[in-house]
Order: C-alpha cells, then sequence, then structure tokens
C-alpha cells in the first residue's frame, strides 16, 4: 500500500511562515488558572532547572539534567508555550542514557525580532521571581509585547 507524505517544508517556508506571525504573546488562550501555572511552570523550565542556558544566533538553548517525567514536564511546558507564543519554534530533546538522569535540551528559536522577545522575557521572568506578572505587562489588545515587557522592567528597575 502505498502512502502519500506531505511535502516537507523547506528552511525558506519556515522562515516566512514564521515572520507571518506577529511576536506576541496572547496570554489569554490560557484559563486565569491555566495561566498562573503555566507561570510557575516557565519559571520552573526556564529560570530554576536548567543547568545552563546558551544564546543561539536565532534563540536560546536552555540544558536540563533529568528522567522521563522532566522530559515529558518540558515538553508539556513547550506544547503550552506555543500555544501563546506561536511564532516561536520549540524542541525538545534527551540524550540517550539508562536510568536515573540524563540530559535534556530545549531549543526556543524564532526571528530576530522574536529573539529580542525571547531575551527581554527570559529577563522579565527572572525578575518575577515566581511572582504573578502585573496586569500592566498587556498591551492594549491583552497581549505581552516587547515593549509591555521592556516597559515593565524599566519602571521595576526605575531606570
Amino acid at each position: 500500500m502505498e502512502t502519500s507524505q506531505p511535502p516537507a517544508r523547506s528552511d525558506e517556508t519556515a522562515a516566512r511562515g514564521a515572520r507571518e506571525v506577529p511576536v506576541a504573546c496572547d496570554p489569554q488562550v490560557f484559563s486565569r488558572e491555566q495561566r498562573s501555572q503555566h507561570l510557575a511552570l516557565s519559571t520552573d523550565a526556564l529560570v530554576r532547572w536548567p543547568r545552563r542556558r546558551s544564546e543561539l544566533p536565532d534563540g536560546y538553548l536552555f540544558q536540563y539534567e533529568g528522567d522521563e517525567e522532566r522530559f515529558v514536564t518540558l515538553a508539556r511546558w513547550a506544547a503550552a508555550e506555543h500555544r501563546c507564543c506561536p511564532w516561536a519554534a520549540y524542541s525538545v530533546q534527551m540524550s540517550a542514557f539508562a536510568g536515573g538522569a540524563g540530559g535534556i535540551e530545549v531549543r526556543v528559536t524564532a526571528t530576530p525580532e522574536g529573539k529580542e522577545f525571547l531575551a527581554a522575557a527570559y529577563r522579565y521572568l527572572e525578575e518575577l521571581d515566581g511572582a504573578s506578572p502585573p496586569e500592566s505587562i498587556l498591551d492594549g489588545e491583552g497581549k505581552i509585547t516587547r515593549k509591555t515587557i521592556l516597559d515593565r522592567i524599566k519602571a521595576g528597575c526605575g531606570c
């Protein structure tokens, strides 16, 4: 039996698709309770758990020590993150290991504008230190943008 496979997307097609999605996070894709849970998990996944965070030309690489449960948790985080931030690409990879803990990597990549947003968002998340974000981080459409994050960081640090 012959099966048809969809054509593979070229890097150029993927990049064009990413440029067409506005770089803003839409936290309204989550209920209030889900937003709170996602923020807590994001703080763990991006601030508390990584052994290392490395900057890439088009995003960031987070490295963890963990087991299959941590891998699944990070994969669920990436899927939820993609719901509110569909302009970025997410990949979660587990290295080969037997029992115990091994290496896990999460890669988040985007356009140059998206990478600037990621840098601001990660800085803001570190400064929140687990507290709920203020409503002032949302723009008039209820979305989070690089500008709203940077404005809040400046207001919080007195810059």
